[in-house]
């Protein structure tokens, strides 16, 4: 079975914000320049998100920009295990599960140094040194794995994309992969391969 991401049938079509897509970054991505899309709201992920259990919530909503040959590097979520994406590019734009022999830890930061949350440092690892394990295409609403080391891939010839990130909590404590698969169970599409 497997146990890092799962496509979803929602009931409504998750839509960018039309600034988010407007926006195309020039330069190699940093991790550090995730924006974290403060005072953005979807009021159907929103009201979805409630309608699956009443003490389901949504934390802030994060929008990370993928550049034409660009990847951000292998990571994992540290207490964020399961998240909702959805990406707007092309078909060849991927999300990919990585295994490592070493990791080390890092507190994000933005462009100037700054942190870039104030929770706790999370895992890296260098790719080189990582064995692949699985990759997904999220252009559709999916259910991801946050706790396995993961990164994005664009392939060159593909413009930049986009993906924005739903992080939900209930009682106010990120969701385990296991609570979202049975949180989603009546939207998840098959059994992933």
């Amino acid at each position: 079975m497997n146990n890092l991401w799962r496509h979803l049938d929602l009931p409504f079509e998750i839509k960018p914000p039309t600034e988010l897509l407007n926006i195309h970054y020039d330069y190699p991505f940093n991790v550090a320049d995730v924006t974290e899309l403060c005072g953005y709201t979807n009021d159907e992920v929103q009201d979805f998100i409630r309608s699956l259990d009443p003490d389901l919530t949504l934390d802030l909503i994060e929008g990370f920009y993928t550049p034409p040959g660009g990847s951000i590097p292998v990571h994992n979520d540290g207490d964020i295990l399961c998240k909702m994406n959805q990406s707007f590019g092309e078909d060849g734009g991927i999300l990919r599960w990585w295994k490592a022999s070493e990791i080390f830890k890092k507190q994000p930061t933005v462009s100037d140094d700054q942190r870039q949350y104030e929770g706790d440092a999370i895992d890296y690892a260098d790719r080189d040194n990582c064995t692949f394990l699985d990759q997904v295409n999220t252009n559709q609403p999916t259910l991801i794995n946050t706790n396995v080391l993961h990164d994005t891939y664009n392939p060159p010839d593909a413009p930049g994309r986009w993906t924005l990130c739903f992080k939900p909590l209930i009682n106010l404590q990120p969701i385990t992969w296991d609570q979202g698969i049975e949180l989603f169970k009546d939207y998840i599409i098959g059994e992933a391969t």
